[in-house]
């Protein structure tokens, strides 16, 4: 897999886990009652979520238990990426 796809996988992950938890802490809001105003609440939620799991992601890729490494990959990548990915030094 590229550098490229590996860095675009990475990026998008995490954006997209962030959003789907918003879907879903707006429904159990819902659920429990609480009125959110839709748009922004579900555009700070999905921004604060895909944060928090992408640094969840990086904590737990550098940690030495496999389960770990591989729960942070999945967070991460899908775990389609088993590495990050690696760029060539500016040409000067």
């Amino acid at each position: 897999m590229s550098d490229g796809l590996k860095s675009h996988i990475r990026t998008l992950w995490p954006i997209l886990l962030g959003y789907l938890s918003a879907l879903l802490a707006s429904y159990v809001a819902s659920k429990l009652g609480i009125q959110l105003n839709g748009e922004i609440a579900f555009t700070l939620v999905g921004a604060v979520m895909s944060g928090l799991v992408y640094s969840l992601g990086r904590f737990l890729e550098t940690r030495r238990w496999s389960w770990a490494r591989r729960l942070g990959a999945f967070m991460l990548s899908l775990g389609l990426v088993p590495d990050k990915p690696t760029y060539p030094p500016p040409s000067a």
